[in-house]
């Protein structure tokens, strides 16, 4: 008979093996110098520096930069985009004046063509925050602001102008606009014709949305206030871009609140707090008290744009359950709803889900075991970076096993026209003496369209 200790020891010893054969090393995946393609002619620039597109020859764009009789060291690239080719840069810097030194921040134009730059601003070491939006001809930045709210700089490339907005409380982008909350009133333009018109004042809680129906352009609005008893009134508006009018077409009250499902659907609900008793372990006796927060007495409902009225499609009868977690797809509404088990005396409770299915042509509810892929229609791949006939992207293997767990980074080039796949550049921390690679653009940056620009020059 084999003792509990011996069976558990060979045990170990299977498993040891087990993974130690299993595991990928080193070896097998590091590429042979045959591996590696040519140089391809192309050069990716990420941050304040550029390689060629198999890693060689890395070099910084700028180090330093003159203006009006002034040297700036260039200390970082705090924040960078590409816009029409070049590339626009806040840098942090430090230059001497009467032999003391200073700490800058630059706003700086490097256009790739020539290898030059322009200085397009100069500040002390907080004046440029943040790039926060790169639209077309115009670029957003995010300046130092004597107060507490922040004011922000719109830069015209193709004018070469600035403009700044000032007192700015919020910001948002959506579809081709901007919105702003400034001094107290909602503030809309275009994100590249800078002419603010506004709105309407500003709530405690304001969400945006952007709506095209019947060849018409509008900017939702969906607004929450509060009474001196802390009731919340909701309020879903649309203002129209032609006529610069704002329709309130749905309003709540006594705490219902709804959650957009898309441009049609919405959810009403009301919040309620609920407890229940929670185990959290063999070891506890004695379950405690938990709180919980769930979306209550839902009713799905659908806008009439036409008589800008709203329907009740849909009543949930499951008093307790939240419904409010979930989207529409091919017709039906699908969810993810919870409830709250509230257990009694030693016995636990827990907050439990179900999926269901509501099939928006014959409103009939069913209980299904997972829920379908969500359709992400707009959904744009980021991290493979195109150039005429060629896309590159990183892959990432790992090796070494549980043990080590290590990871190493290919990066390869497609040709869409031939389908070939080449290896690039191949990079692990484990041993940097070997591969070939540009280390700081697989440690830096993102490898994505917003920080990787690759051109032929």
């Amino acid at each position: 008979m084999f003792s509990i200790k011996r069976i558990l020891t060979l045990l170990f010893i299977f498993l040891l093996i087990f993974t130690i054969s299993s595991c990928v090393s080193y070896e097998e995946i590091k590429p042979s110098e045959s591996d590696y393609a040519s140089w391809d002619g192309n050069y990716i620039y990420y941050g304040n520096k550029r390689c060629k597109t198999t890693g060689e020859n890395e070099e910084i764009l700028i180090e330093e930069v003159k203006y009006e009789g002034n040297n700036y060291y260039i200390v970082e690239a705090l924040d960078y985009c590409f816009n029409d080719n070049n590339i626009y840069f806040i840098f942090s810097a430090k230059t001497l004046k009467n032999l003391e030194e200073f700490n800058s921040t630059l706003f700086v134009k490097y256009i790739i063509k020539t290898k030059t730059y322009e200085v397009l601003g100069v500040g002390d070491k907080t004046s440029y925050i943040s790039i926060v939006k790169n639209f077309r001809n115009n670029i957003y930045l995010k300046v130092n602001s004597e107060s507490s709210i922040s004011d922000y700089l719109i830069f015209d490339t193709i004018k070469n102008t600035q403009v700044i907005i000032q007192n700015v409380s919020k910001i948002s982008f959506i579809n081709d606009y901007v919105i702003t909350h400034i001094e107290g009133l909602v503030k809309y333009s275009k994100i590249d014709e800078i002419d603010f018109k506004t709105i309407c004042e500003v709530s405690k809680e304001n969400f945006y949305g952007y709506l095209y129906y019947n060849n018409k352009e509008y900017i939702t609005i969906k607004s929450s206030k509060y009474d001196k008893k802390n009731n919340k009134n909701v309020t879903y508006s649309l203002y129209s871009i032609e006529n610069n009018k704002l329709k309130t077409i749905l309003s709540f009250d006594n705490n219902t609140d709804m959650i957009k499902l898309n441009d049609e659907y919405f959810i009403l609900y009301v919040t309620k707090d609920f407890e229940y008793r929670y185990k959290s372990g063999k070891g506890c006796t004695k379950p405690t008290n938990m709180n919980c927060t769930l979306n209550v007495e839902n009713k799905l409902c659908k806008i009439n744009y036409d008589k800008l009225t709203y329907e009740v499609v849909y009543e949930f009868q499951k008093g307790n359950y939240d419904f409010t977690n979930g989207f529409i797809q091919e017709n039906s509404y699908f969810v993810n709803a919870k409830n709250v088990k509230r257990g009694w005396f030693i016995f636990s409770g827990d907050i439990k889900s179900k999926n269901y299915e509501l099939d928006l042509k014959n409103n009939g509810l069913r209980k299904i075991k997972t829920l379908p892929e969500r359709n992400e229609k707009d959904l744009i791949n980021k991290s493979t970076i195109g150039y005429k006939n060629l896309e590159y992207k990183i892959e990432n293997v790992s090796y070494g096993g549980i043990l080590a767990n290590l990871s190493a980074k290919y990066l390869y080039c497609y040709n869409t026209d031939t389908n070939e796949k080449l290896l690039m550049q191949f990079y692990t921390k484990a041993d940097l003496d070997e591969g070939r690679y540009a280390e700081s653009l697989f440690t830096d940056v993102t490898f994505d369209v917003d920080y990787i620009l690759i051109l032929n020059y």
